[in-house]
């Protein structure tokens, strides 16, 4: 494993990791939200009643953290959705405070629209790979990605907090 100083180009500047992943979503989200046009959800819809459907989000404040939106704008987002019919909010029953939301039929058939031009777009994205070199890309995002999932968010170093940082 490469020195993590923070001036190693790995870790650091424009070409680390960080910034490839970073602009790497950047322009996938631009150009998918381009396909999504002439659909009757944006991306950002559509990856909500996703996240709903597949029970990764139940709440607001999950769809929130979920899509990296503020609370303000998924609020929107979500009204948008249950104005159209493609989902319905529901208070718990378990906790009053809380408010479940769920796909309806109309949703699940928007999602099943919506999919074709998802797929569509990763297949040109990621088309020009060989299969193996494909196979090796999902796993190991995979592996970061549950690598950070059953992690707990690390605290700064102790020098770092001293210096106020």
């Amino acid at each position: 494993m490469a020195n993590p100083s923070e001036f190693n180009p790995l870790f650091f500047g424009i070409g680390s990791f960080g910034y490839l992943v970073r602009r790497l979503l950047q322009l996938m989200v631009e150009n998918i939200e381009t396909r999504f046009t002439g659909e009757a959800v944006n991306f950002s819809q559509f990856l909500a009643l996703v996240s709903l459907n597949a029970h990764e989000t139940h709440t607001a404040a999950d769809v929130a953290r979920f899509l990296g939106h503020d609370a303000g704008a998924t609020t929107r987002l979500i009204d948008q959705l249950e104005q159209r019919g493609f989902l319905s909010r529901e208070r718990s029953t378990e906790d009053r405070r809380v408010v479940d939301l769920a796909v309806t039929a109309a949703g699940k058939a928007m999602i099943h629209r919506c999919a074709a031009t998802a797929a569509s777009f990763h297949a040109d994205l990621l088309g020009d790979l060989p299969p193996a070199e494909l196979a090796k890309l999902m796993s190991q995002l995979s592996r970061l990605v549950d690598k950070l999932k059953a992690a707990p968010a690390e605290q700064p170093p102790a020098e770092a907090k001293r210096r106020g940082k």
